[in-house]
């Protein structure tokens, strides 16, 4: 049996990931409806989307945190919740988030072409019990039946 379809039979559901030029690996999403391209990042604590994305995705800051991020300039972030983080097939509901200033990881990736809305964090690989598939370009995410979060 190959990888894709075991890990179909443990309920798993395959994203594409895209590869970009600068070695990030990126996956297109829906925060409240609205198309995002997050960074996919092992090590980042907490899922976090740029503050420049605020409007668009009416997200509401709450409470400011200690940021616990090595590469934020500011050491702290708002809190926030989507109402809904769709990726591929797998819907989060309620789900809490840290606004950043992406301002300068753009401006890095603006310079080949890129951009992105925030990185996808360990909050939710750990949860799904993440599998990045690097040959197929593939992240694989469990679904959670039980608990949408």
């Amino acid at each position: 049996m190959n990888l894709p379809s075991y890990l179909k039979s443990l309920e798993y559901v395959g994203i594409p990931l895209i590869k970009e030029g600068t070695g990030h690996l990126m996956v297109q999403a829906k925060a409240n409806g609205e198309d995002i391209t997050l960074i996919v990042d092992t090590g980042a604590s907490r899922t976090s989307l740029a503050e420049s994305s605020m409007e668009r995705l009416r997200l509401v800051p709450g409470r400011i945190e200690q940021a616990t991020a090595l590469s934020l300039p500011r050491r702290t972030a708002a809190l926030s919740t989507l109402y809904s983080l769709d990726i591929g097939s797998l819907s989060i509901t309620n789900f809490e988030v840290w606004i950043v200033d992406f301002s300068y990881i753009n401006m890095v990736l603006q310079i080949k072409g890129i951009s992105c809305d925030g990185v996808l964090g360990a909050d939710v690989l750990i949860t799904r019990s993440a599998v990045i598939d690097y040959r197929g370009c593939k992240l694989y995410l469990k679904e959670n039946r039980q608990n949408q979060r």
